[in-house]
């Protein structure tokens, strides 16, 4: 089962890898209900995540241990 963009923007938004900005700004151009793979690709066209973190974020993966984001 895919995850929602809108789950994937409320874990992202949990981690704080991106400005409640910067959220608002991918969204405004992905459908809630689209798939986070969508999102994700929005992301990585912005330069704000890597595809390794849009990855790890949509399966609720590790990209942030303690103060450092894991890019790669």
């Amino acid at each position: 089962m895919s995850t929602s963009s809108a789950d994937f923007v409320h874990y992202l938004g949990g981690l704080g890898l991106l400005t409640p900005e910067q959220l608002t700004k991918a969204t405004s151009r992905v459908p809630k209900t689209s798939d986070a793979s969508i999102l994700g690709r929005e992301m990585q066209k912005r330069g704000w995540l890597t595809g390794w973190q849009c990855e790890q974020a949509t399966r609720r993966g590790e990209v942030v241990v303690g103060s450092y984001q894991l890019v790669d």
